[in-house]
């Protein structure tokens, strides 16, 4: 298991998946109209979902700037909700591959340790391929059609793509 203690993984460790697809998505500079994080929810409406592991938030942000909210549950109650960022994992019986997938909020601060927190789960998930879903603004008029950007380390996949 993890030796740090920011990531928690859930049911003991990380599920065996079919040749996982990493997608991630965090709100922040990079989710302009929450494009990128809506992109997330999209892929995991109407599929069944295995939390596997957490990000604890407590020393990655600033909590003056990005707060939890308090709300009252349907006892009353209240409640906190912290910044949350959760890996999930997607199975998708008959399909090449399962899906891996964060969905979550962009640090303030110790980014590097964050990215090392995203790659663990990535690797010891088996995750052959990450993708990351951005939106930034851009001055096109509304008869446009936007651009659409993409970027890789791989040859092949760079060439398949036509980047």
């Amino acid at each position: 298991m993890s030796q740090r203690p920011e990531l928690v993984w859930e049911s003991g460790g990380p599920p065996a998946l079919n040749r996982p697809i990493m997608v991630l998505a965090l709100t922040g500079l990079f989710d302009i109209s929450s494009v990128a994080t809506k992109t997330i929810e999209h892929l995991v409406s109407n599929h069944k979902v295995e939390t596997v592991a957490t990000i604890d938030p407590d020393g990655f942000y600033d909590f003056q700037q990005e707060r939890p909210t308090v709300w009252l549950d349907e006892y009353g109650d209240r409640q906190i909700s912290w910044p949350a960022n959760e890996f999930h994992a997607i199975r998708y019986p008959g399909f090449p591959h399962d899906l891996v997938v964060l969905s979550g909020v962009e640090p303030h601060v110790r980014w590097r340790t964050f990215c090392e927190l995203v790659v663990e789960v990535a690797r010891r998930t088996g995750c052959e391929v990450v993708v990351t879903v951005g939106a930034s603004p851009e001055a096109v008029p509304h008869t446009r059609t936007p651009g659409v950007f993409g970027s890789t380390t791989n040859e092949e996949l760079a060439r398949a793509l036509g980047l």
